[in-house]
This record gives C-alpha cells, structure tokens and sequence, in this order.
C-alpha cells in the first residue's frame, strides 16, 4: 500500500489488475492517442513492464500505482510519479 485515505487507496499494481486494465488499454476511444486499442498480448507486456520497473526502481514513472474507493473497491487506472 502506497496510501491510504477515506476516499483513496493507492497501491502498486499487480496481475490482479489486468481484466480492469484491459477495458482501458483495449477500448479504441481511450487508447486513440496510441495509434489504437492494446491486444491482449500487448495489455499483458504493458502491465508486465510496469510490474518490473516498480521492482526494479521502486516507482514507475506515470504509471506504477492503481487507485481504488475504499468505499466502493471501483477503481482502474494508473497513477504515479514523474521523475
């Protein structure tokens, strides 16, 4: 867990995250600005690469964290620091 508040939970992401991370990565309205929406391969290498670097760097730059409610568990993208 990176933090905790009422109203956020933020923590690295994990495999557990992927059928959430597809409805982003593989809808082509969201993903226009990548030249199109993921495959399930290219979801997978995404989310694997950004496990890898969190491990290795101890953050990922844009994108190593996931975000959820507490209230509701609904949560999805990703979120981190810029460096």
């Amino acid at each position: 867990m990176i933090l905790e508040t009422e109203r956020l939970c933020l923590r690295e992401m994990d495999e557990g995250d992927f059928p959430a991370l597809c409805r982003i990565l593989q809808d082509e309205e969201t993903m226009y600005a990548y030249e199109g929406a993921f495959s399930d391969e290219e979801a997978r290498q995404w989310l694997d690469r950004q496990i890898a670097r969190y491990r290795a760097w101890g953050f990922r730059r844009g994108s190593g964290w996931t975000g959820r409610s507490p209230a509701t568990g609904r949560g999805g993208s990703g979120c981190g620091r810029w460096s």
